[in-house]
């Protein structure tokens, strides 16, 4: 450790942890945003031990002030291997979402969005900027077609910010208003669009099958919401259960 750690460089940097999964027996290793870095895969040593001091630092939709000791003072680059967290201090940890089932999906579906869309190590102020400003309108939006239009704003721009083109797509004059202000509107004002369920429909299926055509994976968060929506089961609040279930999405396979 004492020599691992006499090469490469300390940073602080606000992050935000879009996935987890374990490393070893103790550790874990995270998939974290970061504003001054980009995303970074993050070691947490030992965090899975009773009583771990920096456990909360490594759970997904938990914003936070990161201390990490990179191996190369290139950083960002990801070619040394992942980051050690040394430290830090809790930011938001989006509470409203995690006491929500649906919520939480809809967050951890936001987390999985950026963790596919976004190259390892390339630093970009503005996707961070969009992912904390989603996640909390996110938190702050009326349960139903208000977190439904966020997510479906945040997919679009994070096409749009990853150089995917979508904002120069050819829209019927019929739908452009509404995707004019999907792309610039502010986030509060895209929560308070009306229920619209066929066009909010038919965008939801095409960004699906875009984002999944793109990273050639399934999107696991937002497959789950669809099945437990189309059940016509009443998506729980209070099930601690559920919630664990649908928190585990973020980790690794």
């Amino acid at each position: 450790m004492r020599r691992w750690r006499s090469r490469g460089c300390i940073v602080l940097t606000p992050g935000v942890v879009l996935r987890r999964g374990l490393h070893g027996e103790s550790d874990r290793l995270c998939v974290v945003y970061t504003q001054d870095h980009g995303k970074l895969p993050v070691r947490f040593i030992g965090v899975n031990r009773p009583r771990a001091k920096l456990k909360a630092l490594s759970e997904p939709l938990s914003a936070c002030e990161y201390r990490l000791h990179m191996r190369d003072a290139s950083i960002g680059a990801g070619r040394h291997g992942p980051a050690l967290c040394l430290g830090g201090s809790i930011l938001t940890t989006f509470p409203l979402l995690r006491s929500d089932l649906s919520r939480l999906l809809r967050g951890l579906e936001l987390c999985e969005l950026a963790d596919r869309l976004t190259p390892i190590g390339q630093t970009n102020p503005e996707k961070f900027s969009l992912i904390v400003s989603a996640l909390s309108e996110l938190e702050r939006a009326p349960a139903g077609p208000g977190a439904a239009w966020v997510c479906a704003a945040f997919a679009l721009r994070l096409l749009s910010t990853a150089g995917f083109g979508v904002g120069s797509l050819q829209v019927s004059q019929e739908h452009r208003a509404l995707w004019e202000r999907l792309h610039h509107a502010d986030l509060c004002e895209i929560s308070a669009l009306p229920e619209d369920p066929e066009r909010l429909s038919r965008l939801e299926a095409y960004l699906l099958r875009s984002v999944e055509r793109l990273s050639e994976r399934p999107l696991a968060a937002a497959r789950v919401r669809s099945t437990l929506s189309g059940s016509g089961e009443r998506l729980p609040s209070e099930d601690g259960a559920s919630k664990r279930a649908a928190a585990s999405l973020a980790r690794n396979p």
